[in-house]
Order: C-alpha cells, then sequence, then structure tokens
C-alpha cells in the first residue's frame, strides 16, 4: 500500500468513526481498522501516516488515553480532515466502506 493509500484509508476510516459517533482513535485502534489480516500494514506504516496527516493539519491530538501508567494519544479529523476525508470518500466509494476479511484461501 503506497502512503498515500494508508493515508486516505485512514482519513476514510476516521470519517466513518467520527459519523459513527466515535470520539478519537489511538493508532493501535487505526492500524485494526485500516488493515485487513495478511494485508502487511504494520503499526509503524500507520503511526506514520498518522503524523504526516497531523503535519498538514488533517488529524489532531484531542485528548489521552490512560492505560496503566501510560498515556496513549487519541487523534480526530480536523476540519480540513473532514473536507479531505469527504473527497477521498466520494472520488472512491469503496473507500469509505470497512475493510472485508480475507477468506480461507484467497489472497
Amino acid at each position: 500500500m503506497k502512503p498515500i493509500d494508508l493515508e486516505n484509508a485512514i482519513l476514510a476510516v476516521m470519517q466513518r468513526g467520527s459519523l459513527a459517533g466515535q470520539r478519537g482513535a489511538t493508532i493501535e485502534e487505526l492500524h485494526r481498522r485500516v488493515s485487513p489480516v495478511g494485508s502487511g500494514v504494520s503499526w509503524r506504516l500507520v503511526a506514520n501516516a498518522i503524523y504526516r496527516l497531523e503535519r498538514q493539519g488533517l488529524v489532531h491530538i484531542i485528548g489521552d488515553e490512560l492505560r496503566g501508567d501510560t498515556s496513549i494519544p487519541k487523534f480526530s479529523l480536523s476540519g480540513h480532515g473532514e473536507l479531505e476525508a469527504r473527497r477521498v470518500t466520494s472520488l472512491d466509494p469503496a473507500m469509505g466502506m470497512p475493510p472485508k476479511a480475507a477468506k480461507a484461501g484467497e489472497p
């Protein structure tokens, strides 16, 4: 998956989450939603994409999730991110759909 495709997938997933009333997502949650089983998209690739989107002003940190003594940042779409996510899903309606889990025997 090319970096731009991963960024677009993250924007679409975050838009679906915000439409469903979810308030932000951690990198771990986004990794689970973006990468179907066996896709080869690592947690680190998702993290790098999130931080690129943050530098572009499309996502921002809205708070933290505490796990024990560790504080995990939660990200949400900014106003510009919402517009870009709409643009991405309008260009490719399949982008707005959740990824299919691979069936046994399928690549």
